[in-house]
Parts: C-alpha cells; sequence; structure tokens
C-alpha cells in the first residue's frame, strides 16, 4: 500500500480502499492461488508450485518477506478449507489491518518525495519488529500443516470426487 494522499477526493479514497481490501485479494487469490498454484502443481508437485506461487506473489509487494511467509499461509488455508472463500476473507481482513494502520493518525505526512523516503524509513523499524514476532508463529504454522508430497489441488480433488460419484448404469 502506497503513501496515502489525503488531499484526495471521497471517490478516490473509497477507490482505492474499494481496490486494496476488495479487488486485490480477489484478484491475487485467483490468480495465484487459483490458477498458478493449480497449474504449477500438476506440473512441478504441491510442494514446489507453493513456494514458486509464493515467490511469485511476494515479489510483486514491497515487503517480500512478509508477503511471502502470508502467501505460504494463504496456500494452506486453500488446501486445509478446498475453497478460495477462505484465503480471501484472511486476505482482505490483512489488507483491511494494513490500510488502517496506514492511514490511522498519518495526515501530517510531507507529499514530497524525501517525505516520503523519511516516512518509510521512520516506519520499517515497526515492520521489523511486526515480523520478528509473527514469524515464529507463522513458520511453526506453515511447517505443521505443509502439504504432503502427493497432495492435490482442491480443484483436481473436487474434479475426482466428481468423477467417482457419477454412477454408470450396468448393461442388461
Amino acid at each position: 500500500v502506497a503513501s496515502p494522499d489525503f488531499k484526495q477526493s471521497a471517490f478516490n479514497w473509497a477507490l482505492d480502499i474499494l481496490t486494496y481490501i476488495v479487488l486485490a485479494p480477489v484478484v491475487e487469490e485467483l490468480l495465484f492461488r487459483g490458477f498458478l498454484l493449480s497449474r504449477w502443481s500438476s506440473k512441478w508437485g504441491m510442494r514446489k508450485a507453493a513456494l514458486i506461487s509464493a515467490l511469485a506473489f511476494a515479489i510483486q509487494h514491497v515487503d517480500v518477506l512478509g508477503a511471502f511467509l502470508f502467501a505460504l499461509c494463504m496456500t494452506i488455508l486453500y488446501l486445509r478449507t478446498q475453497t478460495l472463500l477462505i484465503p480471501i476473507i484472511a486476505h482482505a481482513l490483512n489488507n483491511t489491518i494494513a490500510v488502517a494502520t496506514l492511514f490511522w493518525g498519518r495526515h501530517d505526512i510531507d507529499a514530497s518525495a524525501r517525505g516520503a523516503i523519511d516516512h518509510y524509513f521512520s516506519t520499517t523499524w515497526v515492520g521489523t519488529l511486526y515480523i520478528a514476532a509473527t514469524s515464529p508463529i507463522l513458520v511453526t504454522y506453515i511447517y505443521r500443516h505443509w502439504p504432503k508430497k502427493d497432495a492435490l489441488p482442491p480443484y483436481i480433488l473436487q474434479m475426482k470426487e466428481r468423477s467417482v460419484s457419477i454412477e454408470i448404469p450396468s448393461a442388461g
């Protein structure tokens, strides 16, 4: 999430919030978990696909390490619940917290490039502390729920279940 422009119109505020909290989670989860993870798992296996899709997700974010761990958690949520709805909701809640903390008490931000850089470095320690505090929890969660080597994506599992449930009438 970029530094906020507190002088923008209410329409632009609403559009930004809609983009960060609704559109981004839906699009990113559909792309990285729904499409890429499923495609790459059939090509390379679930474990490698989980790592590569998480890395692809992370490199488009400023906090690469945090985004990578977050993406692995969203992958595990997707695999365990067998629906993209839960990771989409979790992603939206995460973005809601990020947007709220960004706007919380930051009406005095200097809009210049130097002000943006100063703001970034002044808040970096908070992000570092947050990652240091949450990483052990996230890594433990990922380790405990890491997909088995032969794990299949929910889409393939659901297709197999549907094909098994179709009864073929016997001749005669």
